[in-house]
């Protein structure tokens, strides 16, 4: 048994400093994936309840019917669609008018052709989002 501790050791060891090289390697893509997962994150804690943004004097009474439109498309969308029950739609993140995101397309020079950027496990896209102006300007 003590032979099988010691293989899965030099395993897990092995797979540690493959994960360090990687990581090494990779560090732009894994320094864009983190500044993206704490924008994400900041977002989805400062959500609210639909209803009580509709209840608060503090939204603009100008945008209530619309996030009311919302409601009724969601409920009719169950309703009489079918659509399965979810709790999409039920929160907003309100981003008090300042831009949220900064999208990034780029070209070849003299080519109507789309960079693409790669990044591991999730595949090739066309474009980079940025919750930070300066990152995306860099």
């Amino acid at each position: 048994m003590s032979s099988l501790k010691k293989y899965l050791r030099i395993f897990f060891q092995l797979s540690f400093v493959a994960f360090l090289i990687l990581c090494v390697f990779n560090y732009k893509v894994l320094n864009y994936g983190i500044a993206q997962a704490k924008g994400e994150i900041k977002i989805l804690m400062d959500v609210k309840d639909i209803n009580e943004v509709l209840a608060s004097k503090d939204f603009p009474d100008s945008l209530k019917p619309k996030l009311v439109l919302i409601q009724e498309i969601k409920k009719f969308a169950e309703d009489s669609l079918g659509i399965k029950k979810s709790k999409n739609y039920t929160t907003i993140y309100d981003q008090k008018g300042y831009t949220l995101m900064w999208i990034l397309m780029a070209s070849k020079p003299f080519a109507m052709e789309a960079k693409q950027w790669h990044f591991p496990f999730l595949g090739d896209f066309s474009y980079k989002g940025f919750f930070d102006k300066k990152k995306a300007r860099t």
